[in-house]
């Protein structure tokens, strides 16, 4: 399934999050939408200079699970107060 948030619902999101102490309280919502998709989407977009990197092949399934895991990870410590 994919989903898709905006940067309206996103916000609504955002606040419910920081209402109830769950996300940081500084978060601006069309920035991290804008890093998220690009850090999520990276191994997409840049998987020849991630894979370089890496040491990994991002493209490949093993790859592609460890790059999905690592970067959800960092886009919610990003607004996780925990």
């Amino acid at each position: 399934m994919v989903l898709f948030i905006g940067a309206g619902s996103l916000d609504a999101l955002l606040k419910r999050g920081i209402s109830s102490g769950d996300f940081k309280k500084n978060i601006n919502p069309h920035y991290f939408l804008a890093m998220a998709l690009f850090i999520t989407t990276g191994r997409f977009t840049h998987s020849y200079m991630l894979s370089s990197l890496l040491g990994f092949d991002t493209n490949s399934p093993e790859g592609s699970a460890l790059w999905h895991e690592y970067a959800m990870n960092f886009v919610l410590s990003a607004v996780s107060t925990d």
